[in-house]
């Protein structure tokens, strides 16, 4: 007798195909909504970084549109730039924005001898997810171009 007229001639199911029927839906399930609760995690995390990124670059812009009389890395006018700390209420989260002019030793070699390029690094740190210890940073690099002197000398 083949299979499918046996399994015709069955007036109903019995109580293991209920269950291992139960049991793959179950996995299913359970896949599903481990994958939703990663997904949110994820997203979370990524709001965060979000926000860096227009933190620091807001703060590259602001660097940028701070002082046009700058002639050499050196100048103090860099250090004179405010630390900023902004507080996104939705997240309860707290951002520290820094920023600092690298050293002679952390320059690239090809603008090392441009002394109108000025490097300057900005950090944006902020606290981890709710369960998780320590702080999470964000660094970028952008390149401010100080304008070239001008100016006539006098020769004597």
């Amino acid at each position: 007798m083949s299979i499918l007229k046996r399994f015709l001639k069955e007036k109903g199911f019995i109580y293991i195909d209920v269950l291992i029927g139960l049991v793959i839906l179950s996995v299913a399930i359970i896949a599903i909504l481990y994958t939703y609760n990663t997904s949110l995690k994820v997203n979370k995390e990524n709001d965060g970084l979000k926000t860096a990124v227009v933190l620091a670059n807001n703060q590259l812009n602001f660097l940028k549109r701070y002082d046009g009389s700058m002639k050499d890395r050196q100048s103090t006018v860099w250090s004179t730039v405010p630390d900023a700390i902004y507080t996104d209420v939705s997240y309860k989260k707290v951002y520290s924005v820094s920023s600092r002019v690298l050293n002679d030793n952390e320059i690239p070699v090809d603008i090392k001898s441009n002394v109108n390029i000025i490097p300057v690094e900005v950090k944006v740190v902020w606290a981890k997810s709710v369960g998780q210890s320590g702080n999470e940073e964000y660094v970028v690099i952008g390149y401010y171009v100080a304008t070239p002197d001008y100016s006539v000398k006098e020769i004597n």
